[in-house]
């Protein structure tokens, strides 16, 4: 009841990294009641804590994990959040060790993230819709500068990389 309430009175753009952290551990609660054999974990210094980012940046990528990357999977699946300090810029890396995505998917994914999205009606690439929006508002926040890079590799797992100035 929690991660709903939070998800409806959701109040402005942006919340603490803490805040988007407690509904990320509220979604993986009923995931790990679910499916059991997922571990999650995040490491995040405390002084990034109280920075306040845009909402729901990292909960597309933990979702997409379970749904996409664990699909075939029922054992040992992982998913990490980190965050780390470059000059001045602030690295979100979320990986998990799913099935990952081969090389033609993984690009048109990529070629996806600047393309806008049609609502209610895009059906293009329904799957990416939450990761073209967390691009999408990243970009209008901060500028093309900042967003998405990932990674995926077949068999492997997928690293995505979300930079914030």
């Amino acid at each position: 009841s929690e991660l709903a309430r939070a998800t409806i009175t959701e109040n402005g753009s942006h919340r603490s990294l803490k805040g988007e952290l407690l509904q990320i551990r509220r979604y993986m609660t009923i995931q790990i009641y679910v499916f059991p054999e997922i571990l999650f974990d995040y490491d995040i210094p405390d002084e990034f804590l109280g920075l306040e980012i845009p909402a729901f940046i990292l909960q597309p990528f933990v979702e997409n994990a379970i749904g996409h990357g664990f699909s075939e999977r029922e054992e040992n699946c992982y998913i990490s959040i980190s965050a780390n300090l470059e000059g001045n810029t602030l690295h979100f890396l979320i990986a998990d060790n799913g099935q990952g995505m081969e090389k033609s998917e993984l690009e048109e994914l990529v070629d996806s993230l600047d393309k806008e999205i049609d609502f209610p009606a895009d059906t293009s690439s329904n799957h990416s819709i939450g990761i073209r929006n967390v691009q999408q508002r990243i970009q209008s926040y901060y500028g093309k500068e900042y967003g998405l890079t990932i990674d995926s590799f077949p068999g492997q797992g997928t690293l995505i990389d979300i930079a914030l100035p």
